[in-house]
C-alpha cells in the first residue's frame, strides 16, 4: 500500500505565547503547492507545573480556516522550563522560554477537523519563546511530529512547524493570556 503525503502552510492570527495550530491542505503533495491559511487563537497559563520551577504549562485554543481540508481547531497543552536572559527577534532583551523537555511535561496537541471529526494527534518536540515586555509581545518557534489520528487520519504520520507573535493582554507574576500571529507548515503522511 502506497503512503499518500499532505503538505500545509498556514500564516494568521494565532495565540501568543504558545504554538501552535496546524492544517492539512488536503491535497497530494505533487498536486498543489503548500498555501497559506488563516488561523486564528488564545493562549493561557494553566496550573500545570510538573517540575515545580514556577513556569506553568501553557493552554492553545486555536480555529484553523481552510477551503481545502476544511475548517478546523486545535487544541493543545506545552510546559516550558526557566528562562533566561535573551536578545528576541525584535532586537529588545527578553527572557527565552524552551521546551521542558522531561517525559512528565506536557506537549501535545489535538486537531479536530469539522467535516469529519477526524482527529490528528501531535506532540511538541522542540520549543522556544521569547517575552519582549518592552513590546509586550512574545516570540515563538515549535516543531514537532504527528503521530496519530482517528477516522481518515489513523496511522498519519508526519511533522510540523510553526513561527508566530503574540501580544500580551494580560500578565502577572503567575498568570497570562493573550493572542498570536504566525505562520505554519505541516506534512501529514498517511499510511
Amino acid at each position: 500500500m502506497s503512503k499518500q503525503t499532505y503538505f500545509g502552510s498556514t500564516k494568521a492570527v494565532l495565540g501568543a505565547l504558545m504554538l501552535i495550530g496546524f492544517t492539512a491542505t488536503g491535497a497530494r503533495a505533487q498536486d498543489v503547492p503548500a498555501v497559506g491559511q488563516p488561523l486564528s487563537g488564545t493562549f493561557e497559563t494553566t496550573s500545570v507545573d510538573t517540575n515545580a520551577d514556577g513556569i506553568r504549562a501553557f493552554r492553545q485554543s486555536l480555529r484553523v480556516i481552510d477551503e481545502v481540508a476544511g475548517d478546523s481547531t486545535i487544541e493543545g497543552i506545552t510546559e516550558f522550563s526557566q528562562g533566561v536572559r535573551a536578545t528576541c527577534p525584535s532586537g529588545n532583551r527578553g527572557t527565552r522560554l524552551t521546551l521542558l523537555a522531561t517525559p512528565t511535561a506536557p506537549a501535545a496537541l489535538v486537531q479536530r477537523f469539522d467535516n469529519t471529526g477526524d482527529l490528528l494527534t501531535m506532540t511538541v518536540t522542540s520549543a522556544s519563546a521569547c517575552q519582549d515586555l518592552t513590546l509586550g509581545k512574545v516570540f515563538l518557534e515549535a516543531a514537532g511530529n504527528i503521530v496519530g489520528g482517528t477516522g481518515a487520519l489513523t496511522g498519519a504520520t508526519g511533522t510540523f512547524r510553526v513561527t508566530g507573535e503574540g501580544s500580551l493582554l494580560f500578565l502577572t507574576i503567575n498568570d497570562l493570556f493573550g493572542a498570536q500571529l504566525g505562520t505554519l507548515e505541516q506534512t501529514i503522511v498517511l499510511p
